[in-house]
């Protein structure tokens, strides 16, 4: 299997069984997902770049570790630490990584396996938001995969890229400390 297609799997198949109202780095929004006139938190999912990779070239074998981020915000004025659903979302992140290890044949088409070993370290993480100190709960879903993969090219995505680059008169550009027309950088003491 190619690793993008093994990703994208993974990724539909994290949609099916979590709501992710968005795929972002920033913390969820204030406002609450409200679905079917019921509110929920609101969350951000993080799909993390793949970590600790080693490849088995002639076994076309690669084994790396997968991480995905769900963060959810809970109101600070509806909740304060001991109302948090700190057992759910517990239950939640056993659960998924169950039901992950028990559906990665069907994900992989077969060419892959889950590490039995591998430890989750920090499945839920609680921080509190500088702004409005809402509370940002973390469930962490990270597991370690041995994937037979076939080869793939690099993608288009990244070859290199022509950028226009506007023209800049230097004449017109006038910034304290420096000399109208020229690079150079002078300091004015005031005594």
């Amino acid at each position: 299997m190619r690793y993008s297609q093994f990703r994208q799997n993974v990724k539909s198949w994290l949609e099916g069984r979590v709501r992710v109202d968005a795929y972002d780095l920033d913390n969820p929004p204030i406002q609450p997902a409200v679905i079917d006139g019921v509110a929920y938190p609101a969350n951000r999912v993080i799909e993390l770049p793949i970590t600790d990779i080693k490849w088995q070239p002639s076994f076309q074998r690669i084994w790396f570790t997968l991480r995905y981020d769900i963060n959810y915000r809970f109101r600070q004025r509806e909740y304060d630490y001991h109302q948090l659903p700190i057992v759910d979302l517990e239950v939640a992140g056993i659960s998924l990584g169950h039901q992950l290890r028990e559906s990665i044949g069907e994900i992989s088409e077969g060419s892959a396996t889950i590490d039995d070993e591998f430890e989750n370290s920090d499945p839920l993480m609680l921080t509190v938001t500088e702004s409005n100190q809402d509370w940002i709960a973390t469930l962490t879903l990270a597991f370690r995969v041995s994937l037979n993969y076939e080869f793939e090219e690099v993608p288009s995505t990244l070859q290199p890229l022509v950028l226009p680059v506007p023209a800049v008169n230097i004449d017109t550009v006038e910034l304290k400390g420096y000399t109208r027309g020229t690079l150079a950088y002078t300091e004015t003491i005031n005594e």
